[in-house]
């Protein structure tokens, strides 16, 4: 807009003769009425009257213009040239202004945000990190560091036969055929790089003992985990996570913690400018010149979210990194926002379960010099024929058999599809079932949810009689006692005719009685934005077209990239056990092309 526009600037060659008109039959004040000036303009448009822009809009992004309400008479605001209507309309998705400006904003500091983060800088360009947490690492810090990777040294190095293609095809099956074919063609073509990328950092990788030993639901040992060394704490995904951070400060890449990202800034059907963010109650906008990456998670933690797109994922599932880390899908709503397609959104996550507790991991005090006990919240229950699944009313309702990891095993579903609520369900065992799972009395009568193996009152139970155990559990005194009858009878005819539980099975008859509540959790996000190969954001448009296109031929956001649990379509319904090396390799990508982007001046 024109500094210095005077009553004459509404003016233009369009509206020249128009304002003349019948200009000599005015009296000089309506003469002076209709001499607005393109400031005085705005201030009409924010009443609504030429309907140019809404108000608050309009206040928020121009407060240096509009400072009063004025009423502007309709054929006034009719005579305004059309270039001045277009300017207040480009601008009104604008900040008030950039707070901090730099090539490249990651959002996240986990393996997909450090690792884009790594590459960027390495690749010349200036980067910022900003993440909503009050540590670095996200649920990498956390994780249990099981790095999935076919056709490397470290596999060679112990006698193990591999390759990309084969690990493609297993990964394919694993996922049920449900992965994106594209993408995965690319991330198990770069499983050797990464290695040793990370070992250029300092990584050691733990050599596999047992190379005949299938593992990650697939028939090769492909989870390569840190070994312990100088170089860094720990031997899981903490260590991946430390390793990254010291690159990350060995570079000098600013980490913002506390930053949360409230708004992808995008010029209408243009390029990614920037990121608003919110830190201590006070905006703050970055503006990026190339690029902004989202490295930012998934949406496993945002109840709402989760039954949007399945209404049996309710509250009463837990959720990983919970109570540590916040993964709410913020980001993932603000790609949305502005244009973004989704994937297999109605595939929500994989699941997994606790026994005993409310949490997944334990991360007691939560700081970088602490060592989190990842995976090892509850009480571990590895033989299932030493117990029976009893839900509310005290009745079995599947075969116990150890659960998957595929949310489509029929255990989840059977749980999922429970009609009482809340879903309360316990695994119940006795004395001789309590001894060979390693259960103890005293862990029962005194659970201490910060202490592992974090046991939460009201999560475990112990009594000398069924019907004490019932009361303690809230369940079916009646119900329960008839089912231990029903199925201790199952175990004397050596066959379970209820669900076909296989043999051997125990009876349930020793005192004391224990219980364990089943706690399911909403673990791996399986469904997020779409990318393609070079890890750019995809416009929604595209599937909205209703035609097919080649993932690397859909039109993009400009400048805006992805990589992680954000993204969706990585493997199908099941990751082989191990996410991290998928999401460092597609940080690794989206860092390396978003250096590449032209400067937006």
């Amino acid at each position: 807009m024109a500094e210095n526009a005077g009553p004459e600037g509404l003016k233009g060659e369009n509206s020249q003769n128009t304002s003349k008109k019948g200009e000599s039959a005015m009296s000089s004040d309506e003469k002076e009425q209709k001499r607005v000036t393109r400031r005085e303009f705005v201030r009409g448009a924010a009443v609504g009257a030429a309907g140019v822009a809404a108000a608050g809009v309009l206040a928020s992004c121009t407060p240096e213009v509009v400072k009063e309400t004025v009423e502007v008479p309709v054929e006034v605001i009719k005579e305004v040239p059309v270039e001045v209507i277009k300017e207040v309309e480009v601008k009104s998705w604008l900040p008030e202004k950039w707070d901090q400006e730099t090539d490249v904003v990651v959002v996240g500091s986990g393996m997909a945000g450090f690792c884009a983060a790594i590459e960027a800088k390495r690749a010349g360009a200036d980067v910022i990190v900003v993440d909503k947490n009050f540590y670095p690492g996200g649920n990498t810090l956390l994780c249990a560091g099981n790095t999935i990777l076919g056709g490397t040294h470290v596999q060679a190095a112990a006698g193990m036969e591999d390759s990309p293609e084969w690990w493609y095809e297993e990964t394919m099956e694993v996922g049920d055929q449900r992965a994106q074919k594209d993408l995965l063609a690319v991330y198990t073509k770069k499983g050797e790089e990464f290695l040793t990328w990370y070992e250029s950092l300092g990584m050691e990788w733990k050599p596999f003992e047992t190379p005949e030993t299938p593992g990650d639901y697939m028939t090769v040992r492909r989870g390569h985990s840190p070994a312990a060394s100088e170089n860094y704490p720990g031997t899981r995904g903490f260590a991946l996570e430390i390793v990254l951070y010291q690159e990350i400060q060995k570079l000098g890449i600013p980490v913002l913690l506390n930053t949360k990202m409230t708004r992808i800034i995008r010029e209408p059907n243009g390029p990614v400018l920037g990121i608003e963010t919110v830190a201590e109650g006070k905006t703050i906008n970055f503006k990026a010149r190339k690029a902004v990456v989202l490295g930012c998670g998934g949406f496993k933690g945002n109840v709402q979210m989760r039954m949007a797109w399945d209404p049996r994922m309710d509250d009463e599932l837990g959720a990983g990194g919970t109570p540590y880390v916040e993964t709410t899908g913020e980001g993932l709503m603000a790609a949305v926002d502005i244009g973004a397609g989704t994937t297999d959104m109605s595939f929500v996550c994989e699941l997994r379960v606790r026994w005993g507790t409310l949490t997944y991991q334990l991360w007691e005090p939560p700081a970088l010099t602490t060592i989190g006990t990842t995976g090892s919240a509850g009480l571990r229950i590895r033989d299932f024929s030493r117990l029976i699944l009893v839900k509310d009313d005290g009745n079995r309702y599947v075969d116990e058999g150890a659960p998957s990891a595929n949310p489509e095993d029929l255990f989840f579903q059977a749980y999922l599809n429970l009609r009482e609520r809340p879903r309360n369900v316990w695994a119940v065992v006795d004395a001789d079932g309590a001894e060979a799972l390693g259960f103890t009395r005293d862990q029962f009568e005194n659970p201490e949810p910060k202490v592992t193996p974090a046991l939460y009152p009201g999560c475990v139970a112990v009594a000398d009689s069924i019907q004490d155990l019932a009361i303690s559990m809230g369940i079916s005194s009646t119900g329960l006692g008839a089912t231990i009858s029903r199925f201790n009878g199952f175990v004397d005819a050596g066959e379970d005719a209820d669900f076909g539980k296989p043999m051997p099975m125990y009876k349930i008859v020793k005192p004391p009685f224990f219980g364990v509540k089943l706690l399911v959790l909403a673990h791996d996000q399986m469904a997020g934005l779409r990318a393609n190969t070079r890890a750019q954001v995809l416009e929604r448009s595209n599937q909205i077209a209703n035609q097919f296109t080649p993932i690397d031929d859909e039109p993009v956001i400009p400048h805006l990239y992805a990589a992680g649990e954000c993204v969706g379509g990585y493997y199908g319904t099941t990751r082989g056990h191990g996410k991290v090396g998928v999401c460092g390799i597609w940080g690794r990508i989206a860092g390396q092309n978003a250096a590449k982007e032209t400067s937006l001046a």
